[in-house]
C-alpha cells in the first residue's frame, strides 16, 4: 500500500512539475501576470500598430518562443501586451453605477410626480446624479477594463519560466 500511494504520488508530482513552462510578464510590486498554454495572449509586433490575439499552443524556454496556431513569435519582438486583467471588474462597476443612476433616476420621477413641489430643482439634482453615475460607469469601463504594457522600456520584462523537473 505504501508503494502504491508513493508511485501516485510521483506520478502525479512528475505530470504537474512537467507542465511548468509559462509566460511571466513581471510589472513589479508583486502584480506580475503569466500566461499558460491555452491562454489568450493580445500582444503588439515589432513594426506593426495593431495588436494580435492569439491563443498560445506551446513555448519554447531554450529559443525563447511562444507559438500560436497561426505561427510563432519570439519574445525579443513583442513591443507591448494588452491585458484585459480588470475586466471582470470594470463591467460589475459599470453595471453597478448604471444601475444606481437608474434607480435615482426612477426615484427622482416618482418624487416629481407624487409631490410636484420644486419641480425644477428635484430634476436638475436628478439630472446630475444619473448623468455622473452613467459618466462614471462609462469611464471605469474605458480606461480600466484593460492595460496596455510597453516592453520597449526597462519598467516591464517579458521571459518564459520553465520550472520543468528533469
Amino acid at each position: 500500500m505504501r508503494f502504491f500511494i508513493t508511485l501516485l504520488l510521483v506520478i502525479g508530482f512528475y505530470c504537474s512539475a512537467s507542465a511548468q513552462v509559462f509566460l511571466k510578464l513581471y510589472i513589479g510590486g508583486g502584480n506580475d501576470l503569466e500566461y499558460f498554454v491555452g491562454d489568450e495572449l493580445h500582444f503588439k509586433i515589432k513594426g506593426q500598430d495593431i495588436f494580435n490575439t492569439f491563443e498560445i499552443i506551446k513555448f519554447d524556454h531554450n529559443s525563447q518562443t511562444i507559438y500560436f496556431p497561426a505561427g510563432q513569435v519570439k519574445i525579443e519582438d513583442i513591443v507591448a501586451i494588452k491585458s484585459y486583467a480588470n475586466y471582470k471588474t470594470a463591467n460589475v462597476i459599470e453595471k453597478l453605477l448604471y444601475t444606481f443612476g437608474s434607480g435615482w433616476a426612477l426615484f427622482s420621477a416618482f418624487d416629481i410626480f407624487y409631490r410636484g413641489e420644486d419641480v425644477p430643482r428635484v430634476a436638475r439634482d436628478g439630472a446630475i446624479v444619473v448623468g455622473g453615475a452613467f459618466l462614471g460607469g462609462f469611464l471605469i469601463k474605458k480606461f480600466w477594463s484593460t492595460q496596455t504594457f510597453p516592453l520597449d522600456t526597462e519598467e516591464y520584462l517579458l521571459r518564459i519560466i520553465d520550472l520543468t523537473v528533469n
